[in-house]
């Protein structure tokens, strides 16, 4: 397993230590009974390799070829499943991971208010009905647009948002990422659209009230917030791409943003380092693909390498910012379906992505 865990919290206890110890020898939680752990006490997992400086912020990729040891995304959402006091908030496209479901039920019978809203494409397979079978509520989006949001929101003050799914292959063998932010003003804006989509029922095009606060500032990290489809995230890219003086890095599950490709290929023509990879099964029969475009523009263009999915959207920028969460870089991501994006500005993070886009670009094919 591979993870870049971003900085231990200083209030880890003894729980932590030990169930360090079991991971280090191979137990890890989800192949293996819970550890009678104090929920009150626990709240993040491992001694870091490489850190961020900053407290408020963890990231995890998976690793498909189980080549580096430590957790992956699934053992930090179960660690915050396992820590969760009051409530429980997710808004998931799609969900079938069987511990990750039991830690919720768990959760549930422990008095934590546990609510889900999902894709209703996929509210009736086995995990989903087991959930609500256990009396967890889950609310279907009823949309011909996808609910394809992927974040928790952890006792209204702490989220873990990405572009990994909670299935076993999105938690493990497809390359994902998963980000911890302690902070409870950016934790609020994502439990306010939360709650418009489970309360209110407002999902895709049903409201499209812009999001009332897009700036916010974790552990002193300025990090911005938009929600599709009622902010508007292509035009902000196109603003932050544009901005480019040398380079832009980017993995795409699927891509088929007419603008954004050709502000791509401009800044190439100037001079920029524009270089990308492409989820290799998404291209055949793929309608409005800017993979040929970038080719005959004669970027770096590569399919990735992952038997898998190379699952990730990502654009990393000048190696300062980085912008990542569910959306894909398509029109119904942009108009019609429910997505979030981050965009961190902050270089040292960048270069931790950075260095996950390296890994997949130089395993990709030409």
């Amino acid at each position: 397993m591979r993870a870049l865990i971003i900085q231990l919290s200083q209030s880890c206890h003894f729980a932590v230590f030990i169930s360090l110890l079991l991971l280090i020898s191979g137990c890890a939680w989800h192949n293996s009974p819970p550890l009678p752990l104090d929920p009150g006490n626990l709240t993040a997992i491992a001694i870091p390799p490489l850190s961020t400086g900053n407290e408020s912020i963890h990231l995890w990729f998976t690793d498909p070829e189980d080549t580096r040891g430590g957790p992956e995304p699934i053992d930090a959402l179960l660690d915050a499943v396992n820590s969760a006091q009051k409530s429980l908030d997710i808004a998931i496209y799609n969900f079938s991971e069987p511990s990750l479901a039991n830690a919720l039920i768990r959760a549930k019978n422990r008095g934590v208010q546990v609510r889900l809203v999902m894709e209703s494409d996929n509210l009736f397979k086995p995990v989903p009905r087991q959930l609500q079978t256990a009396g967890i509520p889950i609310n279907g989006d009823g949309q011909n647009s996808l609910m394809h949001d992927k974040f928790m929101v952890v006792d209204g003050k702490t989220l873990l948002v990405g572009s990994a799914n909670f299935t076993d292959n999105g938690l493990s063998t497809d390359n994902n990422y998963l980000l911890f932010i302690d902070d409870p003003d950016l934790s609020e804006v994502y439990l306010e659209e939360f709650d418009s989509m489970f309360s209110n029922g407002n999902f895709g095009v049903t409201d499209l009230r812009p999001t009332p606060r897009e700036d916010f500032r974790p552990g002193g990290t300025p990090v911005e917030v938009f929600f599709s489809p009622e902010d508007r995230i292509s035009e902000r890219l196109l603003d932050l791409v544009g901005q480019a003086n040398k380079s832009v890095h980017f993995l795409a599950y699927t891509f088929t943003l007419d603008d954004l490709g050709q502000e791509l290929v401009e800044k190439h023509q100037s001079g920029v380092d524009v270089r990308g990879v492409f989820e290799a099964d998404m291209l055949p029969g793929s309608t409005g693909t800017e993979f040929d475009l970038f080719r005959r523009a004669g970027l770096d263009i590569r399919l990735d390498g992952n038997p898998g999915l190379m699952h990730e959207k990502l654009v990393i920028i000048d190696g300062e910012t980085v912008v990542v969460g569910s959306y894909n870089f398509t029109r119904a991501a942009d108009e019609r379906n429910d997505e979030n994006i981050l965009i961190i500005h902050d270089a040292i993070i960048a270069n931790l992505f950075e260095k996950e886009f390296n890994l997949i670009f130089n395993t990709s094919a030409h």
